[in-house]
């Protein structure tokens, strides 16, 4: 049985990242002349939203997003009830004035047709400087995500985030951890985590990719995992089968 290494999943996802490109307030967008220039301070486009355009579609996408942290247009139409048309278009308007910054990462084509992402984009959306000025004047606590936060980082709470919105579930309501996260040097489970894991008093739901193991060939031993967790009274959850309904 191939033995699986410790973030397995995460660098695969890594090697098929063609580009990551960011957009936010002003920067490589297309606006007519109308449109204030310039840096994202409060007076500007908090207060520029407060006076010209922001609504409460505007504040539900902005809250959504702050909670997810890390979040897909999908995933917010699911969140707000949005149909997914006007949460384009929203977001649109939201990055361009500084309420959300938006990550396109853009997965290469793979020759022969095993990337599972197959020269798609992935646009992550995070609560840019505006936005902070908005939640604030709305009276709700910002959930921080430092601009140094990497790519791998931020794609691992997108993928969390797919479990939560499908299920409907809170953070506080479940201990949510990658299988590739549980792995020792060795291909096992980690015993000290997963000790530490069943003495939790709230469940433990434990993510995998059922198509990445799958075009790494390592389906048995995967699963030979997913039945040592089983065992445990663990629930494992395929982020795989759900994945384009949450990005």
């Amino acid at each position: 049985m191939v033995n699986l290494h410790p973030q397995y999943e995460t660098i695969y996802l890594l090697s098929q990242i063609q580009n990551v490109r960011g957009r936010r307030y002003n920067i490589g967008l297309h606006q007519d002349e109308q449109v204030i220039k310039g840096y994202c301070y409060e007076e500007t486009t908090a207060g520029f939203f407060r006076a010209w355009v922001l609504n409460e579609m505007h504040v539900a996408i902005l809250k959504a997003a702050n909670q997810l942290i890390v979040a897909g247009a999908n995933m917010l139409a699911q969140k707000t009830g949005l149909e997914h048309g006007e949460v384009t278009e929203i977001l649109e308007e939201c990055v361009t004035h500084g309420i959300l910054c938006e990550n396109q990462v853009r997965f290469r084509s793979a020759n022969d047709g095993e990337n599972i992402f197959e020269a798609k984009t992935w646009s992550l959306y995070i609560v840019d400087t505006g936005g902070i000025h908005a939640l604030k004047d709305a009276g709700i606590p910002y959930r921080r995500l430092p601009y140094t936060t990497s790519i791998d980082q931020r794609l691992r709470i997108y993928r969390r985030n797919i479990y939560l919105v499908k299920e409907n579930a809170g953070e506080q309501e479940k201990n949510i951890i990658f299988l590739e996260d549980m792995l020792d040097g060795n291909g096992n489970l980690g015993t000290p985590l997963l000790l530490e894991t069943l003495k939790l008093e709230i469940p433990t739901v434990v993510l995998y990719d059922s198509t990445i193991a799958r075009i790494l060939d390592v389906q048995k031993a995967v699963g030979y995992l997913i039945e040592q967790l089983r065992s445990h009274n663990l629930q494992v959850y395929d982020i795989a089968e759900n994945i384009s309904k949450t990005t």
